[in-house]
């Protein structure tokens, strides 16, 4: 974890410590301890000032907290099937058979060696990342390009995606590495 986020982190819990604080402080007479903590109003430098530190905390914190939840209900959640429903029926494209349809393709073009596919399932969207090496001295761009929009209409033929109104999109990786000899004497 690196410094940044972890002074976030810090900085955060010590925003929501503040209000418990207060709130542990204002309650303490409820529960019987054998010692009394002192409120914070009689704090000598920030007693003063904590009511109106709580208020704006609580209020910030407040927003926050509904943006959160605004966040987590219109998240995409990742699916790991396709689903296509009508009157007659409904077709259940599992994610399995897509990435093995993109790596048979993939091998079929066989400039790229073991291919390997990750694929991102929502609910109009499929994102596919193809990883795969091949020397770009051989390969030519348009040859890659080719490629990509070859397998994008294979995949949107099969799929019906324009009927179905699912955005298609790959990226495709390389992962080769050139082969550099390093002599150890010269």
């Amino acid at each position: 974890m690196s410094k940044i986020t972890k002074l976030l982190y810090i900085v955060i819990a010590i925003a929501f410590l503040l209000p418990l604080t207060d709130l542990l402080l204002r309650f303490q007479s409820t529960v019987s301890f054998p010692f009394k903590l002192t409120q914070l109003e009689h704090y000598p430098m920030i007693g003063k000032y904590m009511p109106e530190i709580l208020f704006w905390l609580s209020a910030v914190l407040g927003v926050l907290t509904i943006l959160f939840i605004i966040t987590i209900i219109l998240w995409s959640s990742i699916k790991h099937e396709l689903i296509f429903k009508k009157s007659k029926g409904k077709l259940q494209i599992q994610k399995k058979a897509i990435e093995s349809f993109v790596n048979e393709n993939a091998k079929e073009d066989s400039f790229i060696k073991d291919p390997k596919s990750k694929i991102k399932i929502t609910r109009h969207r499929l994102k596919i990342y193809l990883n795969g090496s091949f020397d770009p001295n051989v390969v030519l761009p348009s040859e890659n390009q080719k490629f990509q929009e070859d397998l994008t209409h294979k995949l949107t033929k099969l799929l019906n995606a324009p009927r179905e109104k699912i955005k298609i999109t790959l990226k495709l990786n390389n992962l080769y590495k050139e082969e550099i000899n390093h002599h150890r004497v010269e």
